[in-house]
């Protein structure tokens, strides 16, 4: 453990670093980030923005990541603490920092719900949310996202930056979206879908639960669930004369 969880409070100083963020006004919510990746990474750079909120801390169970910090915010030890720092009541609100690993994020988003542990969204100030969108808990869209017009997005979906989910499209639980991702109107993407980066999904189409879309792929039909969808393209080098 990074510091003994048993003299935590929201009064007492703590050893390690994380005095500093146990004395936070009353109104304002204290975040912990579930994870201490490069995904985590970018929902603390995106929360910092967010007044409302104050990280006060990381799990991760990587061990090189064991007294670190993400732009000041301690890693305070291994996802174990989870349990014992809510119960001492050292944060109000979690988030899922875990992107790529679609089932792990999955799984930690079960597991903060199932504690009963509020979940906060973390949306970049350059986002675009158009009227009537609907938006679920512990939600991450990432610099310059589109949703448009009734678009619905639910809990724990994770948005790349300059990705645009077009009017009435439906995004279940714990969908991720590397960035650059376009989807046309009312598109479905089932829950625990990963897609890689600049995938593009034309109108009306269904993509199913926990389904793979790599990157580049463009979807022109519906897609079942438990797919992996990868466009074969051709890439041809040609040696040029130097200048």
């Amino acid at each position: 453990m990074y510091f003994d969880i048993n003299k935590l409070s929201r009064q007492e100083s703590e050893p390690q670093g994380a005095a500093k963020y146990c004395q936070i006004p009353e109104g304002i919510k204290r975040v912990l980030i579930l994870g201490a990746g490069q995904a985590a990474m970018q929902i603390a750079d995106i929360l910092w923005h967010d007044r409302s909120c104050q990280l006060v801390g990381c799990l991760d169970d990587n061990e090189d990541m064991q007294g670190q910090d993400l732009f000041g915010v301690p890693v305070l030890g291994r996802t174990e603490l989870l349990q014992p720092l809510w119960e001492k009541k050292y944060f109000d609100a979690a988030i899922v920092g875990v992107g790529l690993n679609v089932k792990v994020r999955h799984m930690f988003y079960e597991r903060l719900v199932g504690m009963g542990i509020p979940l906060v969204n973390a949306i970049d100030p350059t986002v675009r949310i158009n009227r009537q969108a609907v938006l679920g808990q512990g939600i991450v869209l990432c610099s310059f996202v589109h949703l448009g017009t009734c678009a619905r997005i639910e809990d724990n979906c994770f948005l790349g930056a300059h990705t645009s989910v077009d009017h009435h499209c439906v995004l279940e639980k714990s969908v991720f979206m590397g960035p650059g991702c376009l989807l046309s109107g009312t598109v479905r993407i089932g829950e625990g879908t990963l897609f890689g980066d600049g995938v593009i999904v034309q109108l009306g189409l269904k993509v199913g639960r926990r389904c793979r879309i790599a990157s580049g792929a463009i979807v022109v039909k519906d897609v079942p669930d438990n797919r992996s969808l990868k466009h074969k393209l051709n890439m041809e080098l040609k040696e040029i004369e130097p200048w």
